[in-house]
């Protein structure tokens, strides 16, 4: 055999070594075909290929490297370079050669597939989510593109599109327990807790003790209050040494009620470490509760750097323009000036039934509906997005040329009966028998014009807190995409002065009555202040409403805790605690942008 064949046969038993699983006698053929044979692409390759195999992404990189130094353009020495610097978190040079391949060959699924997946984790769902379809419809039974699909849509929070995509993956690995968990995980966003209790409880039947559906369980536990359900699953992973982060968040959160909160700790500070290297997600999750918990126990100085750490996770995919949302403020004031609301039309439209709770997030939203659901008179609707829905395709309804708000300018007397009635409709639906339905949508203040328009006799509570406690606890929450904002002290600072100023111009220009709902007077004096807002809906008074943690209410918001509990102090002035970390807070507050 000549050294030519002898470097042919090497190379030929090398890749059946690596078929077998047999890598380190493959990567001892590789490493002596690629030094008798310096210029031999191919060997490069499969060494390359081989150091990946066995989790050495740098050998593989340089492997490959010179694989593509000898014989250029080569897809799939491209292609496997590529996925060795995504390992390596060299994103840029990992997503530079997935683009040249899709320069010269469009139809690569797998090339789509994997630049998709580096732009998700980077945070750039928009350009992620064409090449995740381009793969799904290059490859239609390729379950990982439907995957994709259900995650980036579940990123901007189209939960039931994302279910949808999620189901079309599962149609093609019916039996992938992680595709299951993400299912029954999105059913949880939807409410629909007791089918994602039957998913998570089918996993634990085919892979008992499964992490993930373990913590599935935990998590449906602690927001339903089934505490001791909860611990009983805890008790599960802790004896059997599993680590999960759902269920360390989980257990995070349940230690306050077992005294259970060091061992909570203990547990939750294995998990960031061993997780040092997973999905940002993942560590975000963790710093946040973490800081939440060391919050509770006092631990203020211990809690800061979690805080921090996991704002700048998720901060690393956040796209939040300030100046915009400042331009958007001024469109908003402009519009809806004293003299457009004398010019526009008004409603035929006479009902009391809405009462709109709005203010900023953790300024009380979700306590004051729980109090006002518990009256006998009151249904609680929950967070509609109704409003927010019709603000993005009021345009296309009233065929105006003009975007939102411009476009009020171009409504009718019968648009306004149409809307307000398709509102009533769906308030009908949330209870046909109350004589006021809450919705809580918070960021309705960017809409009370609207609603002036749509519903002249409605009740607008405006729930108000300390501008530095409302940011503070609005930095303790992990609000992802949701809230861009709120990742950045200044930024905090700056959206919230925007938020004043909008609302100063409400109460200059709305005739509508608005019910200022301080957050330290409801915790200091309940009664009183209940009084006051039932009789500003003009409603009897109800003991029940003095009684609401006792409501049995499901709720998914950051809230879902505390409206458990009976009013409490503690959260007032608790910025003081952090004082000394909140320069660029308080300056985003005074200055702005």
């Amino acid at each position: 055999m000549s050294a030519v064949q002898n470097q042919v046969f090497n190379k030929q038993k090398a890749a059946a070594f690596m078929q077998k699983g047999r890598l380190q006698e493959a990567l001892k053929l590789l490493l002596t075909c690629c030094r008798k044979y310096t210029n031999d692409a191919e060997a490069f390759y499969l060494l390359g290929s081989c150091n990946g195999m066995l989790g050495r992404y740098q050998a593989a990189a340089d492997a490959l490297h010179k694989s593509l130094h000898i014989q250029p353009h080569v897809v799939q020495t491209q292609f496997s370079l590529g996925g060795a610097l995504k390992m390596l978190n060299q994103t840029d040079e990992a997503t530079k050669y997935f683009r040249a391949i899709l320069k010269n060959n469009p139809r690569m699924a797998e090339a789509h597939l994997a630049l998709a997946d580096i732009l998700r984790e980077l945070g750039d769902i928009n350009e992620a989510h064409p090449h995740y379809e381009k793969a799904r419809d290059l490859q239609p039974a390729a379950s990982a593109a439907h995957f994709g699909l259900s995650s980036i849509t579940e990123l901007a929070g189209k939960y039931e599109e994302s279910l949808r995509h999620i189901q079309q993956a599962i149609k093609y690995e019916p039996k992938s327990s992680h595709y299951l968990c993400t299912q029954a995980r999105l059913l949880e966003k939807l409410k629909r807790w007791q089918e994602a209790r039957g998913i998570y409880q089918k996993v634990l039947r085919k892979t008992p003790a499964h992490p993930d559906a373990l913590g599935g369980l935990i998590r449906i536990c602690d927001i339903t209050g089934e505490h001791n359900k909860a611990e009983k699953y805890i008790d599960i992973l802790l004896n059997k040494n599993i680590r999960n982060v759902s269920a360390g968040v989980a257990f995070l959160h349940l230690c306050k009620y077992s005294g259970r909160c060091e061992e909570a700790v203990n547990y939750a500070e294995l998990l960031i470490e061993e997780n040092a290297t997973t999905p940002q997600q993942s560590q975000q999750l963790l710093h946040f509760a973490m800081a939440r918990t060391l919050d509770k126990l006092g631990e203020h100085n211990k809690a800061f750097p979690h805080l921090k750490r996991g704002n700048e996770l998720a901060n690393s995919g956040a796209r939040y323009d300030p100046l915009g949302h400042k331009l958007a403020i001024d469109n908003i004031i402009n519009t809806f000036n004293a003299g457009a609301f004398m010019r526009l039309p008004h409603t035929q439209i006479t009902s009391t039934r809405p009462v709109f709770i709005v203010g900023m997030p953790r300024s009380g939203t979700s306590l004051t509906e729980q109090i006002l659901a518990a009256h006998s008179q009151i249904e609680g609707a929950g967070e509609l997005t109704d409003l927010a829905d019709l603000m993005k395709t009021l345009p296309a309804e009233l065929s105006s040329k003009n975007p939102w708000p411009q476009c009020i300018d171009d409504i009718k007397q019968q648009d306004l009966d149409r809307l307000a009635q398709r509102y009533l409709d769906k308030l009908q639906t949330v209870s046909n028998e109350a004589t006021r339905v809450t919705d809580k949508m918070p960021h309705n203040f960017y809409l009370l014009g609207l609603i002036q328009l749509l519903f002249p006799q409605a009740y607008i509570i405006h729930c108000c807190r300390d501008p530095m406690d409302t940011c503070l606890s609005i930095y303790f929450q992990n609000f992802q995409t949701s809230h861009a904002y709120a990742q950045d002290l200044f930024k905090l600072g700056a959206h919230y002065q925007q938020y004043q100023r909008l609302m100063k111009h409400w109460k200059h220009t709305l005739s509508l009555p608005v019910f200022e709902l301080h957050y330290e007077e409801l915790v200091n004096k309940p009664e009183s202040t209940i009084r006051q807002m039932l009789e500003f809906c003009e409603l009897e008074w109800d003991n029940n409403c003095m009684q609401f943690h006792k409501l049995e209410r499901n709720m998914d918001t950051a809230s879902y805790d505390q409206v458990r509990q009976p009013l409490y102090t503690d959260s007032v002035q608790r910025w003081r605690h952090y004082e000394h970390h909140l320069d660029e807070l308080k300056e985003g507050l005074e200055r702005g942008y």
